[in-house]
């Protein structure tokens, strides 16, 4: 993140944990920097006049001074999406106590949001695609997901940008593949790309557990749409909860 972002990150982190203190090791640890940068984002919110109170000595520590109130939240199109996510997937299992109330939450979020970002944000949404859990015998055969890899693909689905990685499919076969990333599938615990291969200008879903070394090919874009007309049988077997505008 941004310093600007952490700062604020910063605030929001102490304001939660206004009946607590903490000290700069947990706040470093918690926003990955240096004690120092700690120090130094201190100094700087104090600067703006954001209350932080210090208990020097054993039990002493940070605390964000009790009558401070944050200014209104800005979310942004990611942060919305990855809301709508959690609560679409969610909403497959039909057990969990509190789906009513995330639903509710999800409304107070993206009502929150400007315009603008909340525009982006659902047509961002409408390329994703949740489908209720995996079958338990592809359940137990997925591999690890590497951060790194649905990072990449993640970028790519957003910025409309072509990708390239090694796959191994079902058979074990390996190749190189280019592909525009259209979509995103989830049929927990396997996630999928939905994609138009760019060499055979067909259709086709790669699961990320497979995938090696992704990677963004700058300056080869794209014009991004819903996947569903592409993967009709995908389509078919999700049963989309409405979450929508």
């Amino acid at each position: 993140m941004t310093r600007s972002e952490r700062l604020y990150a910063l605030v929001e982190y102490l304001r939660s944990r206004r009946a607590t203190r903490v000290n700069v090791a947990q706040l470093a640890e918690r926003f990955g920097v240096s004690g120092r940068t700690i120090f130094r984002d201190l100094a700087s919110l104090r600067g703006e006049y954001v209350p932080i109170d210090a208990e020097p000595g054993p039990g002493g520590g940070l605390r964000l001074g009790r009558d401070y109130s944050m200014p209104s939240i800005n979310f942004t199109v990611n942060e919305g999406a990855s809301l709508w996510l959690s609560v679409a997937m969610a909403m497959r299992h039909h057990r969990f106590p509190w789906r009513a109330t995330l639903q509710t939450v999800l409304e107070k979020v993206t009502g929150a949001m400007a315009p603008e970002e909340q525009r982006r944000m659902w047509l961002l949404v409408q390329r994703l695609v949740v489908l209720p859990p995996a079958e338990p015998e592809l359940a137990t055969g997925a591999g690890l997901l590497a951060s790194e890899v649905f990072e990449a693909c993640r970028q790519a689905f957003e910025r409309g940008r072509r990708l390239a990685f090694g796959y191994t499919d079902r058979e074990g076969r390996s190749s190189e593949r280019v592909v525009e990333p259209h979509g995103l599938m989830v049929a927990e615990p396997l996630w999928y790309v939905l994609a138009r291969d760019v060499e055979k200008d067909v259709p086709r879903s790669f699961r990320l557990d497979r995938m090696r070394t992704p990677r963004l090919l700058e300056g080869e874009s794209f014009q991004p749409h819903d996947p569903r007309p592409l993967f009709p049988d995908w389509a078919s077997r999700e049963r989309a909860a409405s979450l929508g505008p």
